[in-house]
């Protein structure tokens, strides 16, 4: 079915035998019709009778003859019936001599008094909104579309009446939790020494402000996404998406060659195979659950304007994740991971037999090659990076966990990364990144416009019900899931009484604009680059992943010394009583009744800091080799030394005679040294007239009591048993 004006039809189609059959013409009402319609039944006293009967034999440009013109248009015999139904309304006026110029000044007064009737206060009852306000938001939605030369109101792009100023808050959120997972993390100052000092989740901070301000201001930065909806997996889409040879070939291959990576992973239990095949995978689900799973929804199926906005959430919030951030980021984030990965290999074929090693021999290559090489990889990955500088944004939210994996992998790190900073940091940019689509979708846009929009007076909270409201007035009709004005005409009239205020705050392109943008842009990439290459290198050890430990008295069980003492004294050493290559305590427990046995129970912690490029947990382990090796450094004359299973990542318990006090002989005793990350523990028992069997069994046990309430307890970690 084609639909045109005569004039363009005759234009396009001058051989009207064609389609003199198919052919349908539109004509002015007759009279009988329009009185039909005006005076159903021929009532002789209705409101009507009298300007109908003056309508007939009416004189050429006389009043009664313009207002015939006009009541031939359907549409205006329609807004003359419902405009002049009301109590009051009379359709005499149309007919006063000099009040009408033209048949253009009747059809505005029709307008005028459709949109009073409609409007008057015989319809408050349907919504509760005022006539006179309801009228002024109508206004302003046809004020906006005459201006930007619109006929159908898409809600999905409501937000273009919006400010860029409130339209980035939307984004706030997901980048002031993005910035909080690195502040949580921890991953140390970032920077020369000396030179800015500043934290790298302060550092991450400033790039996320400057991808703030670059999302309002960049010409392509309104993600106009069309609605969307989800398309539910059956066996023909699935076999649609792989059809041909080349799509089986291509679904084998990528299945062959992730199982073949994670099988790497597993046997080489390496960090950077992880990350490698962590990211790959990540991708690849995305890609393929957003072709399958995820469709543009079409607007002129759609059954109404609200079933279109519930298919766009629903949408959002199930499968919001899939949304993807364009091909610039799938080629980032697979070809860094191949690249390291191709590295991994040549370090492992050079003869680094264990992963760790390897991991080393990649970061040590990647970060002399930088160094080397600075200015001509500055300028290939910022040529590249400009070119689809509008998709570094998104990415911007995902730099936490590239940074966790970036700086697990360095030296300084080993054994600081746990796998509830790995679970916080895939968590937390999941959530980020579902924060961020869902602010930049349909349903996300809308719903910024209309709080907005509502805040300041021009359209009510309720805008859907307003605009089906409208639509059962016969102001807006329905075109799948769109709105339109009945008619242009009622548009344009409703918009010269609407409020022609500007748009404050709305950039419009410019040189300004693009010159702001680009500098922007500029240095969202230099900070992009500085945090994760540079920052990763330069980022100082940081302490963990043990940060604090409760006090060393408050690692014994109550419990515990009143089984191994009768009259119990407590004391922190305020001054080193041993010499200084000697273990010093920090809490004692000692037997004060007198003529009891001697008892004395001795606990000491320790968090050890990083020294410089070794991480505190590489640190705590030199340490414990260091120190803990002999029983001549806990006191003990002679005695025995062995490895203890059970404990921590690593223990060793020490046996042997041990002088407390100003005794005058020795008394048995045993030391177990413990190693959990970066954290020391130190647990010495010394009891009179025991035997050797004795102090090992209660030192182990008060050392297994002191791990469990420090939270520092191994799965293989023996319970206590009876004192």
């Amino acid at each position: 079915m084609l639909t045109s004006r005569q004039d363009e039809f005759r234009e396009h189609a001058p051989e009207q035998n064609v389609f003199a059959r198919t052919e349908i013409i539109l004509r002015p009402l007759a009279d009988h019709a329009v009185a039909a319609y005006l005076n159903p039944g021929g009532r002789p006293r209705s409101r009507w009778s009298e300007v109908l009967a003056r309508l007939d034999g009416a004189a050429a440009d006389s009043p009664e003859a313009r207002l015939r013109d006009v009541l031939r248009v359907p549409l205006m015999a329609n807004l003359a019936r419902e405009a002049y139904s009301e109590e009051g309304a009379d359709p005499r006026e149309l007919l006063v001599p000099g009040a009408f110029a033209d048949t253009a000044a009747i059809e505005h007064r029709l307008y005028d008094a459709y949109l009073d009737a409609i409007y008057s206060p015989s319809h408050e009852e349907r919504t509760g909104w005022d006539p006179q306000t309801a009228r002024a938001w109508a206004g302003f939605l046809a004020t906006r579309m005459k201006a930007d030369n619109l006929e159908e109101l898409a809600w999905w792009r409501l937000d273009e009446q919006v400010p860029w100023r409130v339209r980035g808050l939307a984004l706030v959120p997901a980048f002031a939790l993005s910035v909080a997972l690195m502040a949580r993390l921890g991953l140390g100052a970032w920077g020369r020494p000396g030179l800015l000092g500043l934290s790298l989740w302060q550092a991450y901070a400033i790039v996320c402000a400057l991808a703030l301000l670059h999302m309002p201001v960049s010409a392509k930065s309104a993600e106009h996404r069309p609605p969307q909806r989800i398309v539910r997996l059956t066996g023909t889409r699935l076999r649609e998406a792989v059809s041909g040879w080349r799509g089986r070939t291509l679904g084998v291959l990528a299945v062959a060659c992730l199982a073949a990576g994670w099988a790497a992973t597993v046997s080489t239990r390496s960090g950077l195979w992880l990350w490698a095949m962590t990211a790959i995978s990540w991708v690849t689900v995305r890609w393929c659950g957003r072709r399958l799973l995820l469709a543009a929804a079409d607007p002129s199926l759609a059954g109404s304007p609200g079933a279109l906005l519930r298919s766009d959430r629903r949408a959002v919030c199930t499968l919001g994740w899939l949304f993807t951030a364009g091909p610039p980021a799938l080629t980032v984030l697979c070809a860094l991971p191949l690249a390291s990965l191709g590295i991994w290999f040549a370090a492992d074929a050079a003869g680094l037999t264990f992963s760790l090693s390897a991991d080393k021999a990649v970061v040590g290559f990647l970060v002399d090659v930088l160094a080397d090489f600075r200015l001509p990889f500055a300028i290939v990955i910022l040529n590249a990076a400009w070119s689809s500088r509008d998709r570094l944004v998104p990415l911007t939210l995902v730099l936490p966990l590239v940074m966790l994996a970036l700086y697990a992998v360095t030296p300084e790190a080993q054994g600081v990364i746990t796998t509830v900073d790995w679970a916080l940091a895939a968590l937390g940019a999941l959530v980020c990144w579902l924060l961020y689509t869902t602010a930049v979708s349909a349903w996300g846009r809308f719903q910024v416009a209309r709080l907005y929009l509502a805040a300041t007076g021009r359209l009510p909270l309720r805008l859907m019900t307003f605009l089906k409201d409208a639509h059962q007035r016969g102001v807006l009709r329905q075109s799948g899931g769109a709105y339109s004005f009945r008619h242009i005409g009622l548009r344009d009239r409703l918009a010269r009484a609407g409020a022609m205020d500007t748009r404050a705050g709305t950039l419009r392109p410019g040189r300004g604009r693009q010159f702001t943008s680009g500098a922007i842009a500029l240095a969202l990439l230099m900070g992009t680059y500085a945090v994760t290459v540079r920052g990763a290198r330069q980022a100082e050890p940081v302490t963990g992943p043990i940060r604090s430990l409760p006090t060393a008295c408050g690692l014994l069980d109550d419990r515990h010394i009143a089984a191994l003492t009768d009259d119990t004294r407590t004391y922190a050493p305020k001054a080193p009583t041993y010499p200084p290559f000697q273990w010093e305590p920090s809490c004692v427990v000692d037997e004060h009744a007198p003529k009891a046995r001697t008892v004395r129970i001795e606990v000491g912690t320790k968090i050890v800091e990083p020294f410089y490029d070794q991480s505190a947990v590489r640190a705590a382990s030199a340490q414990f080799k260091s120190s803990s090796w002999t029983p001549i450094h806990f006191d003990l004359d002679g005695g025995t030394s062995r490895r203890l299973e059970g404990f921590g990542d690593e223990a060793r318990l020490h046996t042997g005679p041990h002088r407390v006090g100003n005794a005058d002989r020795p008394f048995p005793a045993a030391v177990v040294v413990v190693r959990e990350d970066n954290a020391l523990l130190t647990v010495r028992y010394t009891e009179e007239h025991a035997d050797q069997a004795r102090v090992t069994m209660v030192a182990k046990a008060l050392a297994g009591a002191a791990l469990r309430r420090a939270g520092l307890t191994s799965a293989s970690a023996p319970r206590t048993p009876t004192l």
